[in-house]
């Protein structure tokens, strides 16, 4: 069971009447599946890693970004460039040698979800992007295992449990996800750092009453918080009749290949960093980005930030290819579903955005 460590590592666990050496038994026996390794994670992870979960799985392709720390807080600036799985799990191991992590450096696809998810006990959606939710949420229901859903955006958080085998889920509160590139994410539009840190611990919450059988969970209630008022509210919500999933309308798999297919018919068109920089001085570059993002790196070009971009494209030549960019191509695609509203036919925006950019062309420029 326990050994003396142990035991002195979780006595303020074990001293709860409710909670006892029992409940600390379930919390290391447990399997928890963390999907995406950024903010929420940071603090998700290490709540759940000090409270002696015996099994954290980390799921992200992402590195290391000087940008990340803001928030990010479990990695250090001599990280910067490192694998976020690699580091965090580094920094699992210094909080709780009893815990074990298992690593998977890649991006959640339709392909993998499935697999991974069925391999724990819950998953812990700490993603920053639709498609990422939808497809966790997906997963969860096919292969009927729980999962938390937390989600950040400037100074508002949201949470809630979906129990992967009863109603409802995540698409009868959300019905269909936006559509692609219209929703930035923080990377483009912001957070407050510590915002992620409230939202994972409250995940971390949710998984440990799962985990433990104590408690009431937020299943059929989304949490939600402005830290601005610090005002709170649960907005309870009920299975929809229509939900393809949690309905068993569709499978899995026919979900994820209808909603590919949704993707590409509605997909903006994008040009590549290497063929952007063969056709410079043949189109019209707009940089749709703030002014302190133009002061940290920008690669030339018209500068129309999205709250001025109708009046700055009025008088622009329609019979030339424009081409926008922004940091990874979230605000880009909003410029060009303008564009075409104002009658521009030869439109694209820069795949990934500066970061790409940077990353293929010029690796002198500053990355932020």
């Amino acid at each position: 069971m326990f050994n003396k460590d142990e035991l002195v590592r979780y006595s303020r666990h074990v001293s709860l009447e409710e909670f006892g050496e029992a409940g600390q038994l379930k919390l290391k026996q447990a399997r928890v599946l963390c999907i995406g390794c950024g903010g929420l994670a940071a603090t998700a992870v290490s709540y759940l890693a000090a409270a002696g979960v015996g099994c954290i799985g980390l799921v992200d392709d992402d590195v290391v970004d000087e940008s990340n720390l803001q928030r990010q807080v479990l990695f250090k600036t001599s990280e910067i460039g490192q694998k976020k799985v690699k580091a965090l799990a580094a920094r699992i191991i210094e909080l709780n040698p009893h815990v074990q992590v298992e690593t998977y450096d890649t991006r959640l696809s339709d392909s993998n979800a499935l697999e991974l998810i069925e391999k724990f006990d819950i998953t812990i959606d700490c993603t920053d992007n639709f498609y990422a939710k939808y497809l966790i949420n997906d997963a969860c229901f096919e292969a009927k295992k729980p999962f938390v859903y937390g989600s950040v955006f400037h100074f508002e958080g949201q949470a809630s449990f979906f129990s992967g085998v009863d109603q409802p889920c995540l698409r009868c509160l959300f019905p269909a996800p936006p559509t692609a590139g219209m929703v930035p994410n923080c990377a483009e539009e912001g957070v407050l750092g510590v915002l992620p840190g409230l939202m994972g611990t409250i995940q971390a919450i949710e998984v440990i009453k799962y985990l433990s059988g104590l408690g009431d969970n937020l299943k059929g209630r989304l949490f939600f918080i402005n830290t601005l008022t610090m005002s709170s509210q649960k907005f309870e919500f009920s299975p929809a009749d229509s939900c393809p999933i949690c309905q068993g309308k569709k499978t899995f798999h026919e979900l994820e290949r209808q909603g590919v297919q949704s993707c590409a018919a509605n997909a903006l068109s994008t040009i590549s960093a290497k063929a952007l920089s063969q056709i410079m001085d043949q189109v019209i570059l707009i940089d749709v980005r703030e002014d302190f993002e133009r002061k940290i790196c920008n690669i030339g070009g018209i500068f129309a930030p999205l709250s001025q971009f109708e009046l700055a494209i009025k008088d622009l030549d329609r019979t030339k290819k424009v081409i926008t960019y922004c940091k990874v191509g979230k605000r880009s695609q909003a410029a060009l579903q303008i564009l075409k509203e104002h009658g521009f036919k030869d439109v694209a925006s820069l795949e990934g955005g500066i970061l790409s950019w940077i990353d293929v062309i010029d690796p002198s420029l500053q990355r932020y």
